[in-house]
């Protein structure tokens, strides 16, 4: 794949990750200081990993493209991670306000 092709793909896939992140963000705002504060710690947590990855994208774009396959596998590996934590995150999130709904209804 060229290396501009696949860093406009990067941009993108990061990009999405940015709207489930502020998603993620405004669900957790809703909730009461003490049910979101973990939630609020988890989110902090998942916001520097992106802000790593972040870094790594744009020591990737500054690499010439024959000498950076390393980083690349390093770069898809973070953001294979990141995307299933915040899946991980939005699923625990919408379980606790399940929960939540679940114990007013009793």
């Amino acid at each position: 794949m060229k290396k501009q092709t696949y860093l406009k793909k990067a941009e993108k896939r990061l990009s999405e990750l940015d709207e489930k992140l502020n998603e993620i963000k405004r669900q957790i705002a809703a909730k009461s200081f003490e049910a979101g504060h973990k939630f609020r710690r988890q989110l902090d947590a998942l916001r520097v990993k992106r802000e790593e990855i972040q870094e790594l994208l744009n020591h990737l774009k500054a690499m010439d493209a024959e000498y950076w396959e390393e980083t690349l596998n390093e770069l898809e590996l973070r953001m294979y991670h990141l995307r299933n934590s915040v899946q991980h995150l939005g699923e625990r999130l919408k379980a606790h306000q399940t929960n939540q709904s679940e114990t007013v209804e009793e």
